[in-house]
């Protein structure tokens, strides 16, 4: 089942490639990196139930995509999280509101972001 997952994660972040934040790219990982180039996206584990399964060879993946920006200061953070987050919406169907920005500790660095969960829905390979 982790190749399907992985699978899904990457279909997600395939369809986030070319976003961009004031005319610039934003970075997009399919998973969460140990050294975030920002403006960037990333695809991970959601909150809560993670794995459903939705019938026999079949389940829904709970995911997050993180959207993080350098702070910079409150209204450019807040434009530059907005601006990705309209195209994100775009893009994907969010499951749930998108809360408001927070500041996060990506490990090393600290930035900007907003969490936007989305579902995706795998087949299981019988083994």
């Amino acid at each position: 089942m982790a190749g399907e997952i992985k699978a899904a994660r990457d279909a997600v972040a395939d369809q986030l490639q070319g976003l961009t934040m004031n005319g610039q790219p934003v970075s997009v990982y399919s998973d969460y990196p140990r050294q975030w180039s920002l403006p960037a996206v990333a695809v991970g584990p959601g909150d809560g139930d993670y794995i459903t399964q939705t019938r026999l060879g079949a389940a829904t993946v709970n995911l997050t995509v993180v959207a993080a920006v350098t702070p910079a200061s409150n209204s450019a953070d807040l434009a530059g999280l907005e601006d990705i987050a309209v195209q994100l919406l775009n893009r994907l169907i969010a499951v749930e509101p998108i809360a408001a920005p927070t500041y996060t500790d990506l490990g090393s660095i600290e930035a900007a972001t907003i969490y936007v969960p989305v579902q995706a829905q795998i087949t299981l390979e019988r083994e």
